[in-house]
């Protein structure tokens, strides 16, 4: 019983660690959206 508990917690920290990195990735790339409008606006 103990190690089905173990093996049930270490799962659950890999699938948060996991929507994490999804929400790091996604940040990344909305800043990136918002720096290239800037700069196309800027040159303009």
């Amino acid at each position: 019983q103990q190690q089905q508990q173990q093996q049930q917690q270490q799962q659950q920290q890999q699938q948060q660690q996991q929507q994490q990195q999804q929400q790091q990735q996604q940040q990344q790339q909305q800043q990136g959206a918002s720096v290239w409008l800037c700069m196309s606006l800027h040159i303009r």
